[in-house]
């Protein structure tokens, strides 16, 4: 059955869907402090609605959907203007910000790569991801193939007829039952778990993405070791 899990017993699973923003970089107070701005001139510009109140509606939107600060917009401008507004946000927010990063991600991202898929997926566009992992020292090897921008996921995580997630899992042949959502938003867990995908793990204060991979790899090389074990007893004498 999927489920948001955190417990260690679960077995470690072969495609580690990791989201970038507030998962794998959290973003400051100062930054969240000017979203509201943010939002509501984004909002302004593609709707006329006044920026105090298009920001309001727009924080309005985010706590109501558990993330999403521009779906309230959606039924009365369509499809087109609601991605619009997306990612035109995300590349001012992106921009914004340095974020607060763990300095050990870096490396235990490309060490949980030796043992199974992993890919980094986000909201903001190909380039702006690639920057962001560039500037806080990701592996040129994990950047170049295993990063998907916006224009690259072809939607939004939290809309279940993208199939976004079920497009990841099929890029590494992966059954969805075997795959895992690392997260920080509600919204794109639901969609997850409505989607198929095994197992989810929101990523707060009480558990962070750095600790997240540390217990899997523990149990990734715990396994890896029974199997190698298995195969030597398994050899002819």
């Amino acid at each position: 059955m999927n489920q948001i899990t955190q417990i260690d017993s679960i077995p470690p699973s072969k495609l580690y869907i990791f989201d970038w923003d507030n998962t794998m970089i959290r973003h400051t107070d100062t930054c969240m402090d000017r979203v509201p701005t943010i939002a509501g001139a984004v909002v302004n510009a593609y709707t006329g609605i006044e920026n105090k109140k298009a920001g309001e509606m727009a924080v309005q939107s985010f706590f109501e959907t558990k993330g999403d600060g521009f779906e309230v917009f959606r039924a009365y401008y369509g499809d087109e203007v609601y991605l619009s507004m997306h990612r035109q946000f995300n590349a001012l927010v992106t921009f914004d910000k340095t974020g607060i990063h763990h300095d050990q991600l870096p490396e235990l991202l490309l060490d949980l790569s030796q043992h199974a898929h992993v890919c980094i997926a986000s909201h903001c566009t190909q380039t702006e991801l690639e920057m962001a992992m560039v500037r806080t020292g990701y592996s040129p090897y994990l950047i170049a193939n295993h990063t998907y921008g916006l224009e690259k996921l072809g939607g939004f995580k939290n809309d279940p007829s993208t199939r976004v997630l079920k497009g990841l899992c099929d890029s590494y042949n992966a059954d969805r039952r075997d795959a895992i959502l690392i997260e920080d938003s509600q919204s794109n867990i639901a969609c997850a778990l409505q989607l198929g995908i095994g197992r989810t793990v929101l990523i707060n204060e009480k558990q962070t993405a750095a600790n997240f991979i540390k217990s899997e790899l523990v149990k990734l090389k715990h396994q890896s070791q029974i199997q190698t074990t298995g195969a030597k007893q398994c050899l002819p004498v």
